[in-house]
């Protein structure tokens, strides 16, 4: 079963401008791997600590799925 706790978010401003929002699972024992998450706009990467299971955007002050 999985917990609240089990699940991170990080907040990310890309180079092209766009507000992002990483809805990831958090990460337990050691980082196996490269972790990104991808700008919806420009394509660019970003290294996030967690797996990346969803992608938001910020439009109007709201966070808006991508």
């Amino acid at each position: 079963m999985t917990e609240p706790s089990d699940f991170t978010q990080h907040e990310w401003k890309c180079k092209c401008g766009a507000e992002l929002l990483f809805y990831c699972r958090a990460g337990t024992g050691g980082s196996i791997g490269r972790r990104v998450g991808v700008c919806p706009d420009c394509g660019e990467e970003h290294d996030v600590p967690d797996t990346v299971l969803r992608v938001f955007r910020k439009v109007n002050r709201e966070w808006v799925s991508a």
